[in-house]
Formats: C-alpha cells, structure tokens, sequence
C-alpha cells in the first residue's frame, strides 16, 4: 500500500539521518521494468511460477529496458518518496 511505503521510507530516512546526522541523502527511484522480460525471468527462476514464490537469492537483475505500460503506479511511489524526503529536511 502506498501509506505504508510512504511511512517505511520515512522511518528509513529517519533511521539514516540518526546514524548519519551530517550525512547528505539522496532518494533514487527505481526505472520502470518491462513487464513481459520480468515475468520470463521471474518464471525462469521459480520453476514456471509467476507469482515468484520459490526465487530465493537468485532473482536479481530487473529489466528496465524497452518498457512498456502506464508508469502512473511509478509516479506516484516517486511522489510518495519525494513527500518523505521533504519532510526528512
């Protein structure tokens, strides 16, 4: 859910300015990923399940090259953190 991102990354940046009260953050989103290439590779590391169950450590390497879709979902998390990094300071 969109709260509890916006509440984790809040926290995580809270827990980074204690450690690092000197520290300069800065909150990188993640690109779009290619839904097609994501669910083969997902499949390709859980036996055919794409629901990822079973990946383990080895579903690393997100696509994000040629995607396609609404990044509408995406541009509200990238809001979502900019909210949380503006009211971390």
């Amino acid at each position: 859910p969109k709260e509890e991102f916006k509440e984790n990354m809040a926290a995580v940046l809270s827990s980074l300015q204690e450690a690092m009260p000197s520290a300069k953050i800065i909150l990188i989103t993640p690109g779009r990923i290619n839904k097609e290439k994501w669910a083969k590779h997902v499949s390709s590391v859980t036996n055919g399940r794409l629901d990822g169950a079973g990946r383990g450590e080895t579903l690393t390497g997100v696509v994000t090259q040629g995607s396609s879709g609404s990044n509408s979902a995406l541009k509200q998390y990238v809001a979502l953190a900019c909210e949380a990094g503006e009211a971390a300071g």
